[in-house]
């Protein structure tokens, strides 16, 4: 399959009504076909069935879902470690909408066979001032690296990462929310000490609290630790 093959297809599944949703949800964007998500990852799996790397070379980046197109390929292309992790690189260049980095990135496994190189990977996103590439850093930490192994550095590096805008923001939050479901005293420790950014802190404790996880009593301790201006 072609990226020619791409564009047919995805002028042929679009639906306006999940289009007029879906940019309700995105805002800026506008440059949208209204494919839903099952049907762009069938296509990036079949594109990997033939040279998708031939196909991956000639996409354009016209519209959210080939952007998102693009990432599938990526993380369903059965390839070495260090040629799929140079289109990560790319990829991430392209990043500038929340749901082309969050609905994409969690398909990228092929970095769990080098955990320790893609964890120095990250360490560059974790750091530059970019909020797409903070974003991208702190979904690929909660998708891939929260586990016994990782959750210490995980903590660490989210508690040093200073936002640059409101989606770098919402992704490290989140991130934290990931790792108190799994790790939960450890990241209240984090927590009590009110070492992140107000704004990260706060979100961070409304969607733990939001999770039906969390029970009432730690919900009534965990909203003492929200951050008040004075």
């Amino acid at each position: 399959m072609n990226w020619n093959d791409v564009i047919v297809l995805l002028q042929a599944n679009a639906e306006n009504d999940y289009r007029d949703f879906s940019i309700k949800l995105t805002p800026g964007v506008t440059a949208m076909y209204g494919v839903r998500l099952p049907i762009l990852k069938q296509m990036a799996k079949d594109v990997c069935k033939g040279d998708w790397e031939t196909t991956l070379k000639e996409a354009t980046d016209n519209s959210i879902e080939e952007l998102m197109i693009q990432g599938y390929i990526i993380g369903f292309a059965k390839s070495d470690y260090d040629t799929l992790i140079k289109y990560v690189e790319n990829f991430v260049k392209k990043i500038k909408v929340w749901s082309v980095c969050d609905t994409t990135v969690a398909t990228f496994k092929f970095v769990r066979k080098e955990m320790l190189k893609t964890w120095d990977f990250l360490e560059f996103y974790a750091k530059d001032t970019d909020v797409w590439s903070r974003r991208f850093a702190a979904v690929m930490m909660l998708s891939h690296f929260i586990n016994e192994e990782y959750i210490d550095r995980v903590l660490e590096r989210l508690s040093s990462m200073s936002p640059s805008g409101y989606y770098a923001e919402m992704g490290i939050a989140w991130a934290i929310q990931g790792c108190h479901s799994k790790f939960p005293e450890k990241t209240k420790a984090v927590l009590e000490k009110k070492i992140l950014a107000k704004e990260v802190q706060n979100k961070a404790i409304q969607k733990i609290c939001e999770s039906l996880r969390t029970s009432k009593e730690e919900k009534d301790i965990l909203r003492t630790l929200k951050i008040i201006e004075k």
